[in-house]
């Protein structure tokens, strides 16, 4: 059995790229993500992983899937795991042989049957897991007139490099959803990092979301809720 080295420590390290948050005037109560860590390999067809989703109002689940060489044509596996929680999940399949060649971990927290959105990746090389890209977005600051953010998008040939993507700002606790106060796009040739400023006049004791979307505005991928001091 082959274990891989890509865990939550792994994770923050790569989240240290964010800058400080500043919680001038914003509370912060809720972060959403999209990734995929703590994968463990048990056998050739057979592996384990932790998803983490934004666990937005209306999705219900999303789909794991696993691509040979890149994410190209139809996967080998793709597999439905419903549900709003984030969570361990198993996948086996005779259709693939871990421990040789290359592969790639995906995973969409958004299914349609006409589109695929994948904001997630990990590269397998014969059984070990390394190159985790996530979807974040974290908060700098909020006001009563601008909310300044952080994200991050994992760059795939389904995910932010195929798909333009907006930045959503709502009232009310429930992520993804609420009466919209502003948005800003942001184009598929931008990089993958970056800061967003989205001016609007908000409510001193009001609750809002933030979240970055892929492919339309009620696919959001990351981002969090913040109270208004």
């Amino acid at each position: 059995m082959k274990t891989d080295t890509l865990n939550k420590e792994a994770i923050e390290m790569r989240t240290n790229m964010i800058p400080e948050i500043k919680t001038s005037y914003g509370n912060y109560s809720e972060l959403w993500r999209t990734s995929i860590s703590d994968i463990t390999v048990l056998g050739a067809g057979e592996l384990t992983c932790k998803i983490t989703r934004p666990n937005s109002g209306s999705a219900k689940g999303g789909y794991l899937y696993i691509y040979k060489d890149k994410i190209e044509g139809t996967p080998l596996v793709r597999q439905y795991f419903g549900g709003q929680a984030s969570g361990i999940v198993t996948i086996m399949s005779n259709q693939i042989d871990l421990f040789n060649g290359h592969y790639v971990l995906a995973y969409g927290p958004h299914f349609t049957a006409e589109v695929n959105i994948i904001a997630a990746t990990v590269q397998l090389d014969n059984g070990y897991a390394y190159n985790q890209e996530s979807s974040v977005c974290t908060p700098i600051q909020a006001s009563i007139k601008q909310v300044i953010s952080h994200y991050i998008f994992a760059s795939n040939a389904l995910g932010f490099s195929h798909y333009d993507s907006t930045v959503i700002l709502r009232e009310g606790k429930v992520f993804g959803e609420g009466n919209e106060v502003a948005r800003a796009y942001i184009s598929k040739e931008s990089n993958k990092i970056g800061t967003n400023v989205m001016h609007a006049d908000l409510k001193h004791k009001q609750t809002y979301n933030v979240s970055i979307n892929l492919y339309s505005s009620v696919r959001p991928v990351a981002g969090y809720t913040f109270t208004l001091e």
